[in-house]
């Protein structure tokens, strides 16, 4: 009987460690998907601020300072995206990424979207 008994111990020890293996991963897992989910949906979130910025009109954007015809919109034109000047020039830093953006406020004349490849750095964000 403690032959039979010790050989159930250690069975149910070897399961348990299994199973504590697999949630261990599964966790992991989930919170590397949950990151890129959040990564994902605030690079949705910046893009659409962005687009809401170009369509707006001229005189309640910012002021150009650079005094370029192609101003590119930088975080500091969006108002609700705090700024981690020392990190990097200008991008916005949360818990899970560094954003960075490229765009452009105008766009230029005959413009034609169709004609850009889908990687063009005319519309990007980029997490890091």
């Amino acid at each position: 009987m403690g032959q039979q008994q010790l050989l159930l111990l250690v069975l149910t020890t070897i399961i348990v460690g299994l199973a504590t293996v697999t949630g261990l991963n599964a966790y992991q897992e989930s919170r590397k998907q949950s990151a890129i989910d959040h990564m994902t949906q605030k690079a949705i979130e910046i893009a659409a601020d962005v687009q809401v910025y170009a369509r707006r009109p001229s005189m309640y954007r910012s002021e150009n300072t650079t005094g370029d015809q192609d101003l590119v919109v930088d975080f500091g034109e969006l108002s609700h995206y705090e700024t981690n000047d020392s990190s990097h020039e200008g991008d916005h830093v949360d818990a899970y990424a560094t954003y960075s953006l490229n765009g452009h406020s105008t766009l230029p004349d005959g413009y034609n979207p169709e004609a850009c490849p889908n990687d063009s750095p005319i519309n990007t964000v980029e997490a890091y």
